[in-house]
């Protein structure tokens, strides 16, 4: 079972992302409203969050913006769990020189900064959602090759495994019946553990302006916009930081639950085995 804080994190991620779907509902004005009458007022009834240098509803961005920052975040970590997924399973089911050559290009990668990395990447492809969740997928798949990888060597010298090695399996049946399963549960808990990084990586790429370009909404370049206002109107930047904040510290605290109650849920599978 998961921890009572791993359900009330949960419970406030889902509730960022779900407010971000009926944003219409929550909001009367559109993100990208410009409103010269009404620049850098401050958090009031009319406007919960005050207004930025353009006189946009901050409110209303951070929203919006919701949307952008975990929804690519958890679509990059998708993908990352994806590649990890069949590079570790080709790696430890393989051994020998495959073996070798794939971790040797995860250990290449690793050594990397992997913030400079998805930098180096962000400036290669032009900037947007597409480039920030390839950055990001390609930093973020080593962690799901080299945990899926262990897995698979400790299940492929199982009993059950060698046993349909001998009665005739194919190889590609042996994978995905006996040890992609038993895997795919280990990459989920992992995307729980990595959305955190990945989320402070898509707003750090938009906060140096190679994430979403303006005038959409996206946590990391508002907080950007508002930083050289930090003085005179510190709220453009507090709200959507104060947003990655939260959500990072939850999902990392749902990473977190999610680790404890894997691993308990492990002992009691191997103390029944036993």
């Amino acid at each position: 079972m998961i921890a009572k804080s791993g359900k009330v994190a949960l419970l406030i991620v889902s509730l960022f992302f779900f407010a971000s779907f009926i944003a219409p509902l929550l909001t009367l004005k559109h993100p990208n409203e410009i409103n010269l009458d009404a620049i850098k007022e401050a958090p009031s009834l009319e406007y919960l969050f005050g207004t930025d240098n353009k006189g946009r509803d901050i409110f209303s961005r951070v929203v919006y913006g919701a949307k952008i920052s975990i929804g690519v975040s958890m679509v990059a970590g998708i993908i990352s769990s994806f590649i990890g997924l069949v590079i570790g399973l080709v790696a430890g089911y393989k051994g020998g020189v495959i073996d070798k050559l794939l971790m040797s290009l995860v250990d290449f990668i690793l050594s990397f900064p992997s913030l400079l990395f998805a930098i180096a990447i962000s400036i290669v492809f032009p900037p947007g959602l597409f480039t920030v969740m390839i950055a990001i997928s390609a930093v973020g798949w080593t962690s799901f090759a080299r945990l899926v990888r262990g897995i698979t060597l400790s299940i492929k010298s199982m009993a059950y495994v060698e046993s349909a090695i001998a009665i005739g399996c194919s190889h590609w049946r042996i994978i995905m019946k006996h040890i992609a399963p038993q895997c795919i549960s280990s990459a989920l808990v992992m995307i729980g553990i990595k959305m955190g990084g990945f989320i402070l990586t898509e707003a750090t790429l938009g906060f140096l302006g190679l994430g979403l370009q303006p005038p959409e909404p996206s946590w990391g370049a508002m907080i950007s916009a508002g930083r050289n206002h930090i003085l005179t109107a510190p709220w453009i930047a507090i709200f959507p930081g104060l947003a990655i904040f939260i959500t990072v510290f939850c999902f990392n605290i749902l990473g977190d639950a999610l680790k404890n109650a894997y691993d308990l849920t492990n002992e009691k599978v191997q103390s029944k085995n036993q």
